[in-house]
């Protein structure tokens, strides 16, 4: 039987992969710098592999580091799934997420059933709306909000960015969907409260005004449902519409896409990363994001 690493240093792998950090891996175990950098070390002696490469104040995990953390990732969730589900006749863990309804309807819901194999010991209750808490306040232990942060006092995990681009439902216009960006001339673009026209203007490099017409849609449920009907064009970002684009709904219109740094970022509490079900819930969200948002998987 081959010799296995400890779980201090399994649990050291993990975290300074999901950081890119010794320092952050080691604040979130309790550990020091040097004392991560010792656990790395003695798997690096034990696969013959090294796992890290210094940029700058960045330590990046090499290929070997990125494969083994994700079977890592894996065993430490059903490990803790696994001790969860012996005492499950006794007490159930209660874990809150609150998202925005898109994200659930887009990303959190469709992977939900793979949260329930994983942790039989676990209710997830989701909490979607316009707004609502951060973790620490009670109602939520974990958060998934849109933005560029930052947000103070809340350990914040960088998901995935979200660009910008057209969508319009393939028979728009009797199926005659414009070729070309500077083709929108004259198209009803539909409209969406905070997501204006122009800057994707500018990136396709073409000289329109800002849309003055038609209904404004507070959020993008509404704005993708006008789209499918054939209604109009919707500039979109990549997360609202991938259902849309994935069932055939919508298509994807020209190549041009934008990305103003909003992206979707993991929020929790420092002081609540000695949960070991609530970290291994977030270990198993960013493994979810890192290996599945894929240019080919949209």
């Amino acid at each position: 039987m081959p010799h296995l690493p400890s779980l201090k240093a399994l649990r050291a792998l993990d975290a300074a992969v999901r950081h890119r950090s010794f320092t952050r891996a080691g604040e979130e175990l309790g550990l020091t710098h040097g004392a991560i950098s010792q656990q790395i070390r003695s798997l690096e002696n034990l696969v013959g592999h090294q796992l890290f490469i210094r940029r700058g104040n960045d330590m990046d995990p090499t290929p070997a580091a990125t494969e083994l953390a994700r079977s890592v990732a894996r065993g430490l969730e059903l490990l803790t799934g696994g001790f969860a589900a012996f005492g499950a006749g006794a007490v159930r863990k209660r874990i809150a997420l609150g998202m925005p309804q898109d994200f659930a309807v887009a990303w959190m819901i469709p992977r939900l059933g793979g949260f329930t194999t994983r942790f039989p010991a676990l209710d997830i209750h989701l909490r979607t709306g316009p707004t609502f808490d951060d973790p620490g306040t009670g109602a939520i232990d974990l958060a998934i909000r849109q933005g560029r942060g930052p947000w103070p006092g809340l350990w914040t995990d960088r998901l995935f960015p979200d660009p910008i681009f057209a969508v319009a439902a393939p028979g728009f216009n009797q199926g005659r969907l414009p070729p070309r960006p500077e083709d929108l001339d004259g198209l009803p673009l539909l409209r969406r409260a905070g997501l204006p026209w122009s800057p994707w203007f500018a990136a396709a490099g073409i000289d329109l005004p800002e849309p003055a017409a038609g209904p404004v849609f507070a959020d993008s449920l509404p704005l993708l449902a006008a789209a499918t009907a054939g209604q109009g064009i919707a500039l979109t970002r990549r997360l609202a519409a991938t259902p849309d684009l994935a069932a055939g709904r919508l298509v994807r219109l020209f190549e041009v896409e934008i990305d103003d740094g909003r992206a979707w970022h993991l929020l929790s509490r420092p002081r609540d990363h000695a949960d070991q079900m609530l970290m291994a819930v977030r270990s198993r969200l960013l493994e979810e994001a890192a290996g599945t948002w894929r240019p080919e998987a949209i």
